[in-house]
């Protein structure tokens, strides 16, 4: 900005003879010393100082005539958060009321005529709410760029080679961070006319997280009863109902997984609509194959009492190789 460039140049012609008297004084009787040097301060140290000065005053005569013509903000700029405000102070006592209107033509000259002076309060206030609006403005576009380059990443399964999820821990960091400060500026008061953005990205964060943290849990789970049901023959043939149920469960959850990964965006991908619903009823139905294993392996356990000091992992590796006892030892 001009004046700003012209502050700067003001200060530093200043600051080359402000600090150095034009006259030098003697040490005990403090009287001024002339001397040879009268010559020198009428033609030197006078010609800098009239040069410099002379150069401040255009400087302050160029201050000036910006400080009436040119606009507050650049017009050529682009504002993205507001492009004109208008504004309304009240004064109670007086009974008086001060309107005018920011944009981008507006000079300091004309908010100087309008006497704002007299109403510091109301315009602090009003500045205070622009600049808190402007800083969740700012803070929305950033939530609106990190999410659109937040992706999830994929991992194959050990034994199926199925493309499981991986959530990491950069997302779930970022989820956290963002959700707290969404909720710091619902509980603001000057959400104002912002409300419905930020609900709206409250939503969608609260979503992602509910559809990842249980994403895990039946991911987790899946892996853990498709190496039994589907891996462990033995099991099949004990368990054939069971079976049934766990295959139906495998290809819904490997149909929810091919979908996700089309989808791959982390807002995008979880708030597809039912999503959360059928992975709390894949949940529930892997929970009753779980049941259902857990009772078969505590009817061996009844017949042969040692398998209580068996982890359950090692007493179905021991049951599925029953036929192979070198296995087994």
């Amino acid at each position: 900005m001009q004046i700003k460039d012209n502050f700067k140049k003001i200060k530093i012609l200043s600051s080359q003879w402000e600090n150095t008297p034009m006259y030098v004084r003697e040490k005990t009787t403090k009287l001024i010393m002339l001397g040879d040097r009268l010559t020198y301060f009428k033609t030197n140290r006078y010609k800098e100082i009239d040069n410099a000065s002379s150069k401040i005053h255009q400087l302050l005569k160029e201050d000036l005539l910006l400080f009436h013509n040119v606009p507050l903000v650049d017009p050529n700029q682009e504002y993205d958060y507001i492009d004109e405000m208008d504004v309304e102070i009240e004064e109670e006592v007086e009974e008086e009321s001060v309107q005018f209107s920011i944009d981008k033509t507006t000079t300091l000259n004309d908010l100087v005529k309008l006497n704002l002076h007299e109403y510091e309060d109301d315009v602090k206030n009003i500045v205070d709410m622009a600049v808190k609006e402007m800083a969740m403005d700012k803070s929305l576009k950033e939530f609106n760029e990190t999410w659109n380059a937040m992706q999830f990443e994929y991992q194959p399964h050990s034994r199926t080679k199925v493309n499981l999820l991986k959530v990491r821990d950069e997302i779930i960091e970022t989820l956290e961070d963002n959700q707290v400060q969404l909720q710091n500026m619902m509980n603001s008061k000057f959400i104002g006319h912002m409300y419905n953005e930020v609900s709206s990205w409250q939503a969608k964060l609260n979503t992602a997280d509910r559809v990842i943290n249980l994403w895990v849990e039946v991911q987790r789970t899946w892996a853990y009863l498709e190496a039994i049901f589907i891996g462990s023959d033995d099991i099949r043939t004990q368990l054939p109902e069971d079976t049934r149920r766990f295959e139906n469960l495998d290809r819904e959850f490997k149909a929810q997984l091919v979908d996700i990964k089309a989808n791959p965006n982390v807002v995008k991908g979880t708030s597809k609509p039912g999503l959360y619903n059928k992975l709390i009823n894949i949940q529930e139905e892997l929970s009753k194959c779980e049941k259902v294993l857990a009772e078969y392996l505590e009817t061996k356990r009844l017949t042969y009492p040692r398998f209580y000091f068996v982890s359950s992992s090692d007493l179905l590796d021991i049951l599925a190789s029953g036929n192979n006892p070198e296995a087994v030892c």
